[in-house]
């Protein structure tokens, strides 16, 4: 793993780079960059990745099955820990698409299933 961002919140990266060292075989074992529940923007700039094992860039997203609509709340499925947060923007896609047709607010979280 190059590195692993955990929780991060906004990240900008500028002139970094990952790249192999004469005579090895890889700059790194896994992903160049990894991101894991962090929230924000991620921009990466005049930046190089070679040689890495895995992806050069790995942004994780939390998924939830909707189970039930009832007037303005939705009851979500969560089979995991998610990174979502209470204000955090949701949104809703088409399973099939993945079209957004919907965003909203996360207003409260009841445990997961």
């Amino acid at each position: 793993m190059g590195v692993y961002f955990h929780g991060a919140d906004g990240v900008t990266l500028s002139n970094f780079n990952v790249r192999k060292w004469p005579g090895r075989p890889m700059s790194a074992t896994a992903d160049a960059l990894h991101f894991e529940f962090c929230t924000g923007n991620i921009r990466i700039a005049d930046s190089f990745f070679e040689g890495q094992g895995d992806d050069g860039l790995n942004v994780h997203g939390d998924f939830a099955e909707v189970l039930a609509v009832s007037g303005n709340a939705a009851n979500l499925s969560i089979r995991f820990d998610i990174s979502a947060l209470v204000g955090h923007l949701v949104e809703f896609r088409d399973r099939k698409t993945f079209q957004v047709y919907a965003t909203n607010i996360l207003e409260s979280l009841n445990g997961t299933v």
